[in-house]
């Protein structure tokens, strides 16, 4: 597929491909007689992979040496376990830090429609943040 099916698929614009490629982290497609670049399924299987890992919070940086360390093969497997597991416990820790806050609302959420279906008096609510 060319670089627009592709970034249709992926939900990469056309310029975060191209840089992408330019930086190291998408391997670079081949091209057809026409200098246009072709993609295949392994290049939408890896830019899912960079999605998550970006979607995660995980820094241009780190996700280049995670590129660097595949690059160089299964000898390279220790490495990128660490590099992965330190990332998922900075994701469980944001997870746990939301799960906080979407308590925080629901109890929140809760207490208004109490008030609105006159299961509490409005007025003897004591936060301040309200």
């Amino acid at each position: 597929m060319q670089i627009g099916e592709f970034s249709k698929h992926c939900g990469l614009t056309i310029d975060a491909i191209r840089y992408y490629e330019k930086i190291g982290l998408m391997p670079l497609p081949l091209r057809d007689g026409g200098g246009r670049r072709i993609y295949s399924d392994d290049h939408l299987v890896w830019a899912d992979f960079l999605d998550v890992l970006k979607s995660t919070g995980m820094g241009v940086k780190d996700m280049a040496s995670y590129v660097e360390l595949r690059a160089s093969g299964a000898n390279s497997i220790p490495e990128r376990l660490e590099l992965l597991t330190k990332h998922h416990l900075k994701v469980r820790s944001e997870i746990q830090r939301l799960q906080k806050i979407d308590t925080v609302l629901s109890e929140k959420i809760a207490t208004f429609k109490a008030v609105l279906n006159g299961e509490i008096d409005g007025d003897s609510l004591t936060c301040k943040k309200d």
